[in-house]
């Protein structure tokens, strides 16, 4: 399947895999490479400020400054993710599947999610209009006007700040749509595909790579097409 992106934000690579367990991995397996993960965070960054010199972080930031958000207010949610790490605090164990996710966005410092839904062309990525919004997975109404969000025909389906609730991976899920966010300057997804196909293995998850294509759009607020 292909997936069709049409994009009013510049500078972004949008990578997408459909994800399936191969076989349950037991909560300690998950617990250690969550571990593996936040000691390789912390033999690099020292402290949070050295989080913010990072090259991949400053692209982010960039992106997220001209899609209307302030990086410093609504934290990119890999940069979320390491200012805890960096910060002592360990990343709770939620289900496989996020587990993965989490390890993925440590490793590779990009926004991750993943989504319980199978996602069809066309998709929108473009900043979020006034009014827009949705429930993020801490279960609050969360404002999108200004954050680079994700559409499915009208509606949002995510952004790289938190989760939509609606689309929730649960301890049930056994299948689930992966979805990174990279700035296009400081990532190739040729070599973004190894690291995950790597990580995937390691959590006993099957991947499969889902072909898109990006076209670029004046701004608009019709999602349909």
């Amino acid at each position: 399947m292909k997936i069709e992106v049409f994009s009013e934000l510049e500078g972004w690579n949008l990578l997408f895999a459909e994800l399936s367990i191969d076989k349950q991995a037991d909560t300690e397996h998950r617990t250690i490479m969550l571990k593996k993960a936040e000691e390789k965070v912390k033999k690099e960054f020292h402290s949070t400020s050295d989080i913010g010199k990072n090259a991949t972080i400053l692209s982010l930031r960039t992106l997220f400054k001209k899609a209307g958000t302030d990086p410093s207010r609504y934290r990119v949610a890999s940069e979320a993710l390491l200012r805890r790490v960096v910060k002592g605090k360990k990343i709770p164990l939620i289900n496989q599947i996020v587990d993965f996710n989490n390890y993925l966005s440590l490793i590779t410092l990009l926004p991750c999610c993943v989504i319980d839904t199978k996602l069809s062309s066309p998709l929108v990525w473009r900043s979020g209009n006034e009014g827009e919004w949705y429930i993020s997975l801490k279960g609050t109404k969360f404002n999108l006007k200004g954050k680079p969000t994700l559409f499915l025909k009208g509606v949002p389906v995510d952004t790289p700040i938190t989760g939509n609730d609606k689309f929730k991976v649960t301890s049930s899920t056994q299948k689930a749509t992966l979805v990174i966010y990279l700035p296009r300057e400081s990532y190739t997804t040729s070599n973004l595909r190894t690291i995950v196909e790597e990580s995937a293995n390691d959590f006993f998850i099957k991947c499969h790579y889902l072909d898109s294509t990006i076209t670029t759009l004046r701004k608009t607020t019709n999602d349909t097409f």
